[in-house]
């Protein structure tokens, strides 16, 4: 039981890969409260290949309205999505996909024992690197660090009121933040269970280890019939 319980964790983790992990997105206080555009987008698969998807800010709205609308190209009218590129690629985000893989293959395929060490292994590591690019920072979020004064600069331009542009942004001043999705929270968290799904796995195997082994211990028990030796 306990394989396909971890074996669904494993997949489970792949399968978030194909969900939004980061969000770029410009803020600014209107009246107290935050307002945001997203502008860019990352899943954990072009976090790993160094790779993110240009958001039309007008999408926020049109989505507020029911959505429907074509809205083209998102970096046609925008400069700012314009001088966006490509941020590097995260290695130990791929260092933690290979991880989270092999822990999959190792519980469908292993027998045994082995299966628990190997899943383990995986498990602690899979922890150990994701901590690890979480402390380090994301590509991408230390690309709008490095471009954030120009990147400013032109959101201030390019949102002042413009009537065939993105609806203005007015308020305390713009910044220009990076927020993790929901999906990214549920991968640290499943990541997170993974070393004590293991730990219960291998209690309940030693468990059955040792009711087995207490059963072939038991007397076999002794009919009437038998002869004493």
């Amino acid at each position: 039981m306990w394989r396909f319980i971890m074996a669904g964790k494993f997949g489970g983790l792949l399968v978030l890969f194909l969900f939004p992990w980061i969000d770029v997105r410009c803020e600014t206080k209107l009246e107290g409260e935050t307002a945001a555009i997203t502008v860019a987008r990352q899943s954990g698969i072009q976090i790993a290949r160094g790779r993110f998807s240009k958001v039309n800010p007008a999408e926020d709205i049109a989505d507020e309205l029911g959505g429907g609308a074509d809205l083209g190209d998102p970096a046609a009218d925008n400069p700012m999505l314009q001088k966006l590129s490509d941020p590097p690629t995260a290695a130990p985000i791929v260092v933690y996909a290979f991880v989270v893989l092999v822990g999959l293959v190792v519980c469908l395929v292993v027998p045994g024992k082995t299966a628990i060490i190997g899943a383990g292994i995986c498990a602690v590591l899979a922890v150990a690197i994701l901590a690890f690019q979480i402390l380090v920072g994301f590509p991408i979020a230390k690309e709008i660090q490095k471009n954030k004064p120009e990147l400013l600069k032109i959101a201030q331009k390019e949102w002042a009121g413009d009537d065939d542009g993105p609806p203005p942004i007015k308020g305390d001043g713009i910044d220009l933040r990076v927020r993790y999705r929901p999906a990214f929270y549920l991968v640290c968290l499943t990541t997170l269970a993974l070393p004590a799904g293991i730990w219960f796995s291998f209690v309940e195997e030693k468990e059955a280890a040792r009711r087995r082994k207490k059963r072939k211990r038991r007397p076999r028990p002794r009919n009437d019939g038998d002869e004493e030796p």
